[in-house]
């Protein structure tokens, strides 16, 4: 509703404003009962030091199977609906990233993608929680499998939230080829691929029932995570808008970037000298000069690699 007033008056009109309390309500019910009986369950397993056999386990497991799974699997139709007059509404919205056009009703770029990611976010949690609701709260068939239609409507859930992080991939990607990256629409991007991955990983697990998606969620966020970690993004981030603007794709490069970048950018803002002007590289030089002190005078216990590289770069141009 927040993303297009159009869809907004279409639901207003059958809603009378309410939908917006029952989304609340449920997301509280749907969040809030499996935690308080995790906690309790814990508390009480504790205090009576009890421990409970796979079989016992499996049997307070089917206890929470009290919902048919025709009826878990049609609860979640209106929110299909709902998708569905979604995206038609706002198909020439979308679109619009997708051809590096700015809709006509929106004030600026960086509005165009921040309101993009924040509804993916918001729509994230909506759609995990009811996946998660629907297959686990439903009863399973007599041979121990998910109900087909429970299995289709879980992957339609999925294919509308990729679909949604498609779109808001495609308004960060033109933010960022107007206006260049700066670290957080680096780990912003980051953020989305991964949930992505996620939500194909259930996709794959409702197809393949012998497919872990707990070990692939965890190995998915370790490799991404490691990959994020090890990726020197400021460097990369400091590389990529200098290379643009050398080769003259960006406009300008904000050199004040520099300054909330670690001493990994030094190197390659260096490339700056001699394309700007010279305030810009005086300005540019100070910021070098104090990444620089500031990795002299850190205690050696946090020194990293990069400063080292920074300083001996520094000196020898200096030299």
């Amino acid at each position: 509703m927040s993303a297009d007033s159009g869809f907004a008056e279409i639901l207003s009109s059958f809603t009378d404003g309410g939908l917006r309390s029952v989304i609340i309500f449920a997301i509280q019910v749907i969040i809030g009962l499996p935690v308080g009986f995790y906690l309790f369950s814990m508390y009480r397993t504790h205090k009576n030091e009890t421990v409970h056999s796979d079989d016992e386990l499996k049997n307070m497991t089917s206890a929470f199977r009290f919902v048919p799974a025709s009826a878990a699997a049609f609860s979640a139709v209106p929110l299909c609906v709902m998708y569905v007059i979604f995206f038609f509404s706002q198909a020439s919205y979308f679109l619009s990233a997708f051809v590096s056009k700015l809709p006509a009703d929106t004030e600026s770029y960086s509005a165009y993608a921040r309101q993009g990611f924040f509804q993916l976010c918001i729509v994230s949690v909506i759609d995990l929680a009811v996946i998660i609701g629907i297959n686990l709260f439903s009863k399973v068939n007599e041979d121990g499998k998910k109900s087909g239609f429970l299995k289709a409507m879980t992957v339609t859930l999925c294919v509308f939230t990729v679909l949604l992080i498609i779109t808001a991939v495609s308004k960060m990607g033109m933010y960022i080829s107007v206006y260049g990256l700066t670290r957080l629409r680096f780990y912003t991007s980051w953020f989305m691929l991964l949930l992505g991955v996620l939500f194909i990983g259930i996709i794959i697990s409702v197809a393949w029932e012998r497919f872990n998606l707990s070990k692939f969620a965890v190995t998915a966020f370790t490799i991404m995570f490691a990959a994020l970690s090890f990726s020197d993004a400021d460097r990369l981030i400091a590389e990529y808008n200098i290379g643009r603007y050398l080769d003259g794709s960006l406009s300008s490069v904000d050199i004040t970037m520099f300054s909330e970048l670690s001493a990994d950018a030094v190197p390659a803002a260096e490339k700056l000298y001699g394309h700007i002007s010279s305030e810009e590289e005086n300005a540019l030089e100070d910021i070098v000069q104090r990444k620089i002190n500031e990795a002299n005078n850190a205690d050696i216990r946090s020194i990293t690699l990069s400063e080292i590289m920074a300083d001996s770069s520094a000196s020898a141009n200096q030299r």
